[in-house]
This record gives structure tokens, C-alpha cells and sequence, in this order.
């Protein structure tokens, strides 16, 4: 806010008026009526002579020292206009400061608000990107449990196949090669032997026994070892098995398959790996008929 530091004359102390004011009154009297007095005549004085030098000499004092008054109030006049202009230039140039740091700070204010507003505009664009990948993982998430699922029924299968491919590979050893199976002559022909040594030596067990456990046992080892020829005999190309009953022989089933009982030692050389003796036929026994 600017000051005026220009004075009034309400300020000029009243010693000062009542200078100024005798000034005037000696600058205005009437020089015609001092003229006027000094070309009359003269007449008798009241006072002595020597008291008008006095007055003059007083008043001529007062006067300079009147003067001398008027030029120091007129320097501290100048002095205080020169003060107030100084105070002016200073307020002038503290509100251009003012001015400048206010544009500086509203620039300063646009230029955060601006980068604020570029800030909002990137963590908005962040989110958006964020949201986008949490879509693509849920996604991705999604496509990997459904992978997992087919994984595992394909695992599922690749055992259930396993399983089967197994199942098939016993089938395959238990079925000669004209079947479509691995079994061969010899394998056959080792199943059988064994076969035929278990009923052996269940017969033995179960002779003079009543025992219908076992004997049931022995029933099912002859089942046994009729399948294994049966399998030995489709190895080999036979004609077919032949399971002996009480009371045969070798002459008899070569007559049977034969028509001639001379053709009882094929059979006995046929069988070679089932029988001890020729002419020792167990009942139940399987014979392979070549």
C-alpha cells in the first residue's frame, strides 16, 4: 500500500505561521504611504530618533531568522518528498516482486497440475494394463486347468492302455503263435510238464483219502494241464489233446485217432514231457494227439 509523505500546511508548526505571517505583513505595507512619509515634512516625533534604527535592526533579525526557518523546513520538505518517492520506487518494486513471484508460483501451480494430471492419466492407463493381466491370467489360469484336466485323463488312459497293453501281453504268452500270441513250442511244453508233475503229485497225495477239498484240488490241476496242452498242441501244429480215462492206453487212443495201434509210440514221443512210462497212463492226464 503506498504512503504519501507529502506535508500539509496543518503540519508546519505554529512558530512557522507566525512567521510567515509577519513576513506578509512587512511585504504587503503600502510603499506609498512610506513614500508618502518621507517627502512630507516632518513632524514632531513622539519618541526619541533613535528608536525607529531599533525597530528596524529587530525586525531585520526576525526576518533572517524567519528565512533561515523557511529553508530548513523547505530542505526537510525535499528531504521527506525525496524519502516518499524512494518509498514509492521500493513499493513499486516490492509489488513487481510480489507480482512476479505469484506468477511464478501459479505457473509453478499449473506446471504440478499438469504432472499430477499426467500422473492420474499413467496410474489410470497402470490400472487398465493391470486389469488387462489379471484378465490374461485368469485366462491363461483357465486354459492351464483345462490342459491339466485332459493331462490327467490322457494319464488316465496312457495307465488304463498300459493296463490293457499288459493284460494283452499275458493273453499274447498264454496263446501260441497261429493265435496271434508269443507262446512257443517249448513254452508250452515247460507249462504242461509242470502241470502234469502238480497232478502227479496231487493223485499221489489224495489216493486213499476221502477228501473231497482235495480231490477238488485234483480236478482243477487236471483242468490245468489240459488247458497247457491244449496250448502246446496249437504251438505245434497238432492235431488235437486227448484227457485219458480209467482203463486206456496208448495202443487204444492210437487206434481211436489213428485207426492202427502201431502209432502208439508218436504218442508216447509226443508226450514225453507228461508221461514216465508208456504204458503208466494216469486218469485225467491230457495227451497231445500229433
Amino acid at each position: 500500500m503506498r504512503t504519501t509523505a507529502a506535508a500539509s500546511p496543518a503540519s508546519i508548526p505554529a512558530n512557522l505561521a507566525a512567521a510567515c505571517g509577519l513576513a506578509v505583513v512587512l511585504a504587503t505595507a503600502d510603499p506609498a504611504a512610506a513614500e508618502a512619509d518621507v517627502g512630507s515634512e516632518p513632524t514632531a516625533a513622539p519618541a526619541p530618533a533613535q528608536a525607529a534604527p531599533a525597530a528596524d535592526t529587530a525586525s531585520a533579525a526576525d526576518a533572517a531568522a524567519l528565512s533561515e526557518r523557511i529553508a530548513a523546513l523547505e530542505s526537510a520538505l525535499k528531504q521527506a518528498r525525496q524519502a516518499q518517492a524512494e518509498a514509492e520506487a521500493r513499493v513499486a518494486e516490492l509489488e513487481s516482486t510480489l507480482a512476479q513471484k505469484d506468477e511464478r508460483r501459479q505457473s509453478t501451480a499449473m506446471e504440478h497440475t499438469a504432472q499430477l494430471s499426467a500422473a492420474e492419466l499413467r496410474a489410470r492407463e497402470h490400472k487398465q494394463r493391470l486389469m488387462e493381466a489379471e484378465a490374461r491370467i485368469r485366462e491363461l489360469e483357465d486354459r492351464l486347468a483345462e490342459r491339466d484336466t485332459r493331462v490327467a485323463a490322457l494319464e488316465q488312459a496312457a495307465a488304463a492302455r498300459e493296463t490293457l497293453s499288459q493284460r494283452l501281453e499275458t493273453l499274447r504268452a498264454r496263446l501260441p503263435a497261429p493265435e496271434g500270441g508269443s507262446l512257443t513250442a517249448d513254452e508250452a511244453k515247460q507249462r504242461a510238464e509242470a502241470d502234469a508233475r502238480h497232478l502227479t503229485d496231487l493223485v499221489t497225495d489224495a489216493r486213499g483219502i476221502d477228501n473231497p477239498r482235495l480231490w477238488g484240488e485234483v480236478r482243477s490241476a487236471e483242468n490245468a494241464l489240459h488247458h497247457s496242452q491244449f496250448l502246446l498242441a496249437r504251438a505245434d501244429n497238432a492235431r488235437t489233446v486227448y484227457r485219458v480215462r480209467p482203463g486206456d492206453s496208448l495202443r487204444q487212443v492210437s487206434r481211436l485217432f489213428y485207426g492202427t495201434g502201431e502209432r502208439w509210440t508218436e504218442l508216447f514221443e509226443a508226450n514225453r514231457h507228461v508221461l514216465q512210462e508208456p504204458d503208466q497212463l494216469l486218469p485225467g492226464l491230457t495227451l497231445v494227439v500229433p
